[in-house]
């Protein structure tokens, strides 16, 4: 099994041997702990980059070299051996070298490595357990501060689940990861054996795309925490971030007697995560929407399925009636949901108003936030609007603050101030930096198409020719500050940063049909 991880020691070993870095790294750690993997990685990676690293060992040090530099070694290794090793890495036919296990190498061995450091300036990177004892020729590297000691610690439990993950091809459960760390000590090489020998047992499995063991249902309380980071991750924006925990608090199976709630929320909002970030329907998803329908949150989980698979508006109309489906049935937190995402979708005074009304009967912080929102965007009120996005972003909602921030630019584009327009334009561009996700595109509101007035329309023909705001003003008998303001509503309107894509945006719009 041959799974690897990537792992931040590694950023010093590549440094150093690049020359970038300090001149000579011991990495040391527990035994077991992959400081062979990592050196051999990272020697890899710089061959593939072109430059020539030479990996080899204590005991096989001169050897090895020798050979690098084209030299025949005597037997038993002379000082002779060394001092023509030396000469021909001084001419330059190696780019760095790694010494692993440099704990085996003898006096004459070890001193060679002094001479790599000392006299050729080679780049040298050394492993060794952290209980060995040093040669007295690379101790003494240490204790002149030519060294720089890099420890290697046992996997925490990020790198655990990674490794995990890459053994298996699949997300691992945490309590299987806890386990796992406690079995191993958190060397790999043990973690990797342990996976191997729980899955030929059956030990861990599969269950709707994430492998638990069968022997340690998730703990009731461990699953109440996966949902609730998830979703805390999802409305943060954190899409991509969030379908760790959630597809483990979907997917696991129950407890005997465990309240089936937690899991049906987490279900609904992995849904979610999994459209905003771009993946095809998990198995926990597609599990659920086989099923039979009728429970609440599958029946959200549906709704965002038709986000992903269905075009825009009929995906807002299947919205529309799961609401009203869910709101008779008296499950008011979903209704919610899905009227949300119906809004999301395509928001229309309509489609606000129900989502205020459900709102209210749904009871939580978030949806009267949102619900301020929908009300402003219906009544056409900007300050409102504006206010009620500030009041999201500070609650950390980042999703449903953009979706005010795109209905805010919507509305001023609308004949609004252009400077005004512009700031609006930037807050929203400026939440969508802050959030992981890969389609929002996909669901944010599309702004009505602003047409260029006929004046606008002359003026960013004369910018688009390369005429500067002076010279379009005297040919117009207009002041400057006159067409700098229409400068800017273009730019708005066509969605350019500056004037030197108004060619190309005027380019692609077609003329309005009403002149």
């Amino acid at each position: 099994m041959a799974a690897r991880i990537p792992r931040a020691q590694s950023a010093a070993v590549v440094a150093c041997l690049r020359g970038e870095g300090a001149p000579v790294v011991l990495l040391r750690g527990p035994r077991g702990v992959g400081r062979t993997t990592l050196v051999e990685a990272a020697a890899a990676e710089l061959a593939s980059a072109g430059l020539s690293i030479v990996v080899t060992t204590g005991r096989a040090l001169v050897a090895d070299l020798a050979a690098a530099v084209g030299v025949e070694p005597s037997e038993p290794p002379s000082p002779a051996d060394a001092a023509r090793i030396v000469v021909g890495l001084e001419g330059g036919s190696c780019d760095g070298v790694v010494v692993d296990d440099v704990h085996g190498a003898d006096d004459r061995r070890a001193q060679l490595v002094h001479h790599l450091v000392t006299t050729v300036g080679i780049p040298v990177v050394l492993t060794a357990p952290d209980v060995a004892r040093l040669p007295e020729p690379v101790e003494a590297l240490r204790i002149a501060d030519d060294l720089a000691v890099v420890e290697l610690p046992p996997l925490d439990a990020a790198e655990m689940a990674a490794l995990a993950d890459a053994a298996v091809g699949g997300q691992v459960a945490s309590g299987a990861i806890r386990r796992l760390r406690e079995e191993s000590g958190g060397l790999p090489g043990e973690a990797l054996r342990l996976v191997d020998t729980w899955r030929r047992s059956g030990r861990l499995e599969p269950h709707l795309g994430v492998w638990s063991l069968t022997d340690q249902p998730l703990d009731p309380d461990l699953r109440v925490e996966l949902a609730r980071q998830g979703a805390a991750r999802l409305d943060r924006g954190d899409a991509v971030g969030s379908l760790r925990d959630l597809r483990e608090a979907a997917a696991v199976p129950l407890a005997p007697g465990e309240d089936p709630s937690v899991a049906g929320a987490a279900l609904a909002h992995l849904a979610e995560a999994e459209v905003l970030a771009g993946c095809p329907t998990g198995d926990a998803v597609a599990a659920a929407l086989a099923g039979p329908a009728g429970e609440p949150d599958h029946e959200v989980a549906a709704v965002w399925e038709a986000a992903a698979t269905r075009s825009r508006d009929e995906a807002a109309t299947f919205a529309d009636g799961t609401a009203r489906v869910l709101g008779a049935a008296g499950a008011w937190p979903q209704a919610f949901t899905a009227a949300r995402a119906a809004w999301t979708l395509a928001p229309t005074p309509r489609r606000g108003a129900a989502l205020v009304e459900l709102a209210a009967r749904a009871g939580t912080s978030r949806a009267g936030l949102v619900a301020e929102v929908a009300r402003a965007a219906g009544d056409g009120d900007v300050a409102a609007l504006e206010a009620a996005t500030d009041a999201l972003e500070d609650h950390g909602l980042l999703l449903d603050a953009l979706i005010g921030a795109d209905l805010t630019t919507r509305h001023l584009l609308d004949g609004g101030p252009p400077r005004r327009a512009a700031s609006a334009a930037a807050r929203a561009d400026a939440l969508l930096a802050r959030c992981r996700v890969h389609r929002l595109l996909h669901l944010r509101p599309e702004a009505p198409r602003a047409e260029l007035t006929e004046r606008e329309r002359e003026i960013a023909e004369f910018v688009a020719e390369g005429w500067s705001n002076r010279e379009i003003a005297s040919r117009l008998h207009v002041s400057v500050r006159t067409v700098e303001g229409h400068v800017l509503r273009v730019c708005t309107k066509l969605g350019v940063d500056d004037r030197a894509a108004v060619a190309t945006a005027l380019a692609g719009r077609a003329p309005d049909p009403r002149r």
